[in-house]
């Protein structure tokens, strides 16, 4: 009878850290604008778990966050990124990079850009951190490129940020394998 009571309180004891791990997990992994994220990424053709993992980077799903170096909302597009993307890429006028529904728009559609001009996900997305000048120059030194494609980067931050959004994206997969 003894055992058994204590049988009893172990299992409430398990179950009750399984329900809050998976809360903790569910917390920390959030899954915000899901609709406008998913719209973009089958409109531009990007990885939705890439693109929430970029946002949780970045913002961690503040829509009116700013870096100290001047990047904004959700995917911290820098001001004059953002004109580029606008009138560059999306033949658009300028609209208001706070606003999630435009600021995952010109998110996505960058990050097709980069994706395009650099053709995987690791160079693209320090291209997206660095800039594209940056990597273009990583891209020509032997030190950090090998056949056409970035093999290291010179950058503590960005290549800290790029890991993070590559492990991040896995995470997100295993959470909500239910998505795309």
């Amino acid at each position: 009878m003894r055992s058994n009571k204590f049988f009893n309180k172990f299992l409430i004891l398990i179950v009750s850290f399984i329900f809050i791990f998976i809360a903790v997990i569910y917390l920390s992994f959030p899954l915000k604008y899901r609709e406008d994220i998913k719209e973009n990424c089958d409109k531009f053709r990007v990885d939705f778990y890439l693109v929430i993992a970029v946002v949780k980077t970045e913002s961690n799903f503040v829509p009116d966050a700013n870096s100290n170096k001047g990047a904004i909302g959700l995917m911290q597009i820098m001001p004059p990124t953002a004109e580029y993307i606008a009138e560059s890429i999306l033949n658009e006028e300028l609209g208001d990079v706070y606003q999630p529904k435009i600021n995952i728009r010109y998110g996505v559609a960058y990050l097709k850009y980069l994706q395009d001009k650099f053709s995987d996900d690791y160079t693209s997305l320090a291209a997206y951190n660095a800039g594209e000048g940056n990597v273009v120059r990583w891209l020509k030194d032997e030190r950090y490129s090998k056949d056409g494609k970035l093999v290291e980067i010179p950058f503590k931050e960005t290549k800290k940020y790029v890991e993070s959004i590559l492990f991040y994206k896995k995470i997100y997969k295993i959470i909500y394998p239910y998505i795309t």
